[in-house]
């Protein structure tokens, strides 16, 4: 897609007065080459910047999903910087079709400056800021007039395509491993059918053989003499000479009836492979028709490729404890099945605030508040204590959202955490310990 320089112009002087002032969320990979950035004062807005080499485009969309951002390395480096920014100008080079856009974070007594350039050159865009570059090309794209004159207008419905684009391109790579699993099970089903029925004409240019032998009983011809070869309808069927006549029709019997056989099962096995192929037909074609990565997951799970995640239901064996301080109920665990059912499969609020011991097994904790006291947070630690059976150490402490499900059986991996240390547990801890009830 060409677009002109001063179209472009036009198209980023209506995005400066559509988005400045805007602050940007935490940013999203929507795919392999393209970051999404949502907005905070406009509710299901999104800024799209499309690194995609034939049409790279920087434009704002209206979307009513939310999509789970692609993860690696550059995405990290790309939230650290930019993530929590507001827009103060979007601006275009005045010959390259080099888009800035001028960023700041913070408070307006110590906002820090950050400079995002967005640079649309054909076949090799990128985007830079501070230090970081998002490709890492083997010689940096010089500035270049791309002036087209037979460039498009940048209109809603150009901009509206271009994004669905974007999400089928993303369909692609997220499901890379399906779409090659069931193309490649639907050429094996395909190739298996055109097998069987070329073994079903072989078997049918075999059945005449019955007709053959028939008419070797019915001709008059020297029984006990070997023959090469009969001829039967203009066409002659080669014979063994080691064996007599008779034999040789039994022989065509023989083969006749194997063929026979062969018929019938080959019939019964393309049948299934029809029925297979059908069902990986129809697999694809709900695949290529879901609207959402919900049904594409249903599919995906349906075709067997991946398991239904198995739902952990609340039981006498993995309900958790919890104490009443003051109006704020806490939980805790008292063994790993407990433990994992509060911290990974429980409805609470993800800023709930999670306890453990550093660096020790022991018992989790929620608090369920997400703006605890300090005596709330040092009565948790001391309940992780209490919990763990141990009266002193250092316990971490974190919102729920940071704690992620490990490889065992209540194993806990945090993102990022604080610490605090108890030297000595208070009575009053023990007492509300000894009185807690099952959830």
């Amino acid at each position: 897609m060409r677009i002109t320089h001063s179209e472009l112009a036009k198209h980023v002087e209506r995005l400066n007065e559509s988005l400045q002032e805007c602050s940007l969320f935490s940013p999203v990979l929507l795919n392999e080459r393209t970051i999404v950035f949502p907005l905070k004062e406009k509710r299901n807005h999104y800024l799209v910047i499309s690194l995609n080499n034939n049409d790279p485009l920087l434009y704002e969309i209206e979307d009513s999903h939310f999509y789970k951002s692609f993860e690696n390395k550059r995405l990290f480096i790309l939230k650290s910087i930019l993530g929590d920014t507001t827009i103060e100008k979007i601006s275009l080079d005045e010959i390259d079709k080099k888009i800035t856009i001028n960023l700041y974070k913070g408070a307006s007594e110590d906002f820090k400056d950050i400079k995002l350039v967005f640079e649309m050159y054909p076949h090799r865009p990128n985007m830079y800021v501070d230090d970081f570059s998002f490709f890492e090309y083997e010689e940096k794209q010089k500035g270049e007039t791309l002036d087209y004159q037979d460039g498009v207008n940048l209109t809603d419905e150009i901009i509206q395509n271009h994004y669905i684009d974007e999400l089928k391109i993303r369909k692609r790579e997220k499901y890379a491993n399906f779409i090659t699993y069931i193309n490649s099970k639907s050429r094996t089903a395909k190739r298996k059918i055109n097998a069987i029925n070329e073994d079903i004409k072989k078997a049918e240019d075999s059945l005449v053989l019955k007709d053959v032998a028939d008419y070797i009983f019915m001709c008059e011809l020297d029984s006990k003499k070997h023959y090469k070869e009969i001829e039967y309808l203009d066409k002659k069927y080669p014979l063994d000479e080691s064996v007599s006549l008779m034999d040789n029709a039994q022989n065509l019997y023989k083969k006749y009836r194997k063929a026979k056989t062969a018929i019938e099962v080959s019939n019964a096995n393309i049948e299934r492979a029809k029925k297979e192929l059908e069902i990986y037909e129809s697999l694809k074609s709900r695949f290529d028709n879901a609207l959402t990565e919900k049904e594409c997951d249903s599919v995906v799970q349906d075709s067997g490729l991946i398991k239904k995640k198995r739902e952990t239901k609340e039981t006498t064996f993995n309900q958790p404890y919890k104490i009443n301080l003051n109006g704020t109920i806490i939980y805790f665990g008292r063994n790993a099945s407990q433990n994992d059912y509060l911290s990974f499969v429980m409805k609470l609020n993800r800023d709930y605030f999670w306890f453990h011991l550093k660096d020790k097994p022991g018992s989790h904790i929620v608090v369920c508040n997400t703006k605890p006291t300090d005596k709330e947070l040092n009565f948790a630690s001391e309940i992780a204590l209490i919990a763990s059976k141990e009266s002193a150490g250092i316990v971490q402490y974190t919102k729920k959202k940071n704690v992620r499900r490990g490889h065992k059986l209540g194993e806990a991996l945090l993102k990022n955490y604080s610490i605090i240390k108890v030297n000595n547990v208070s009575k009053e801890a023990k007492e509300l310990f000894e009185k807690a009830t099952r959830a």
